[in-house]
């Protein structure tokens, strides 16, 4: 819990006050009405179409306990004048400078981690090891969350705070990175030259411990390891037994041949495309990796251009695509545009089509990536292989 949302610091930045605000501190300030609780100041935020000082009594129900308040904005008859008020033109605005003079003051160190989604990998590692005095705000944002909700958000014990560069720099300027770090699993030139980047470093006192079905990231964990193992004094390793496929984002099935299939149900974004598929080509040392683009898998009427994105985005070591419906088509028909002499893909019109390609695979050691809605289908063919 943060100490910092106190009355008298409100009162310092706003207008004027209105009802019983005693001496108050807050646990936390939510500006979607849904995250609202006990004990929380409410910021209504006014957005195209949208305009949260109308949800002010659905806020006190949920437990506010206070609201920023827009000097402009009418107050229903329904709160009581003893409700905590604190009135200002722009409840936005004081919640950017509270942002900035909470990490002003406090002792955390602030990381911004940039790259590729080597990046992602070492994040995701670092956040299965360590919990206490760590705080990780590199998830996307949430509908109607700002990263200054975030930062408020952060207990005064913490340590060290860790941002990502594809969060965009409008929401760094309340944290102000310390320090900026890049792990990418494919430098670039610019890259190459920077102090900042730590890999393609060498961590090979962690060669041997790393998992195996890790090996492809190898310099994202070891470098995770490293940090770990600064950050938390111990002599010895760090708990590699809490990392499964589930700490990165994906369910796994295994198959009596060795291979691996992948069910990822993340809707399909910029930031999550680069990494589900980057985790796809350098996961373990399988010979043939697969990505499996079902129709059902993303029903947004923008859906082509998102598929479109998926073939443009795809790296040499994906050895076969199965696309299975109309949606899914598009494409297959990028790649046959963007990569005529490549025959990695195949497209069928049903799942039933699609079954003898998808048996043929998982009865090998490869390893496949399903995007779509229809996982019992991937669950039936596994069972039946394994049976047999």
């Amino acid at each position: 819990m943060t100490s910092f949302l106190t009355d008298k610091r409100l009162k310092e930045a706003v207008l004027r006050t209105r009802g019983d605000s005693g001496e108050k501190t807050y646990s936390r300030i939510a500006g979607n009405i849904y995250d609202v609780e006990e004990g929380s100041l409410y910021l209504p935020k006014r957005r195209s179409g949208y305009d949260g000082h109308q949800f002010i009594e659905a806020a006190v129900e949920s437990g506010a306990s206070a609201a920023l308040w827009a000097e402009d904005e009418p107050l229903p008859d329904t709160i009581p004048d003893s409700f905590p008020l604190y009135i200002t033109e722009d409840p936005e605005a004081v919640l950017k400078k509270l942002a900035e003079e909470f990490m002003a003051g406090h002792t955390a160190e602030v990381i911004q981690v940039k790259g590729d989604y080597a990046a992602d990998v070492f994040l995701k590692t670092l956040e299965t090891w360590m919990h206490a005095n760590v705080q990780f705000l590199t998830g996307p944002l949430q509908a109607g969350v700002t990263m200054e909700e975030r930062l408020l958000s952060i207990p005064d014990d913490v340590h060290t705070v860790f941002l990502r560069e594809n969060q965009g720099e409008r929401d760094h300027r309340a944290a102000g990175p310390d320090k900026v770090i890049t792990i990418s699993a494919h430098p670039s030139k610019e890259d190459a030259g920077s102090e900042s980047v730590i890999t393609p470093a060498t961590p090979t006192r962690w060669e041997k411990e790393i998992p195996s079905w890790l090996d492809g990231f190898f310099y994202s964990v070891g470098t995770a390891a490293d940090f770990w193992k600064k950050q938390t004094g111990s002599s010895g390793s760090p708990p590699w037994e809490l990392l499964k496929p589930e700490q990165y984002g994906f369910q796994s099935m295994n198959s009596s041949k060795g291979g691996v299939v992948l069910l990822e149900a993340v809707a399909l974004r910029q930031q999550t495309l680069d990494y589900t598929i980057g985790v796809l080509s350098d996961i373990g040392s399988f010979e043939r990796r697969a990505l499996v683009i079902d129709e059902g898998f993303q029903a947004d009427r923008r859906a082509k251009t998102i598929h479109e994105t998926v073939a443009e985005k795809l790296p040499e070591a994906i050895t076969d695509v199965i696309c299975i419906g109309e949606k899914a088509f598009w494409v297959h028909d990028q790649l046959r545009r963007m990569h005529p002499d490549t025959p990695v893909s195949s497209c069928y019109q049903t799942h039933s089509d699609a079954l003898g390609h998808l048996k043929e695979l998982l009865s090998t050691s490869a390893v496949l990536l399903y995007k779509g809605a229809n996982r019992e289908m991937i669950y039936e063919i596994l069972q039946e292989l394994n049976r047999n």
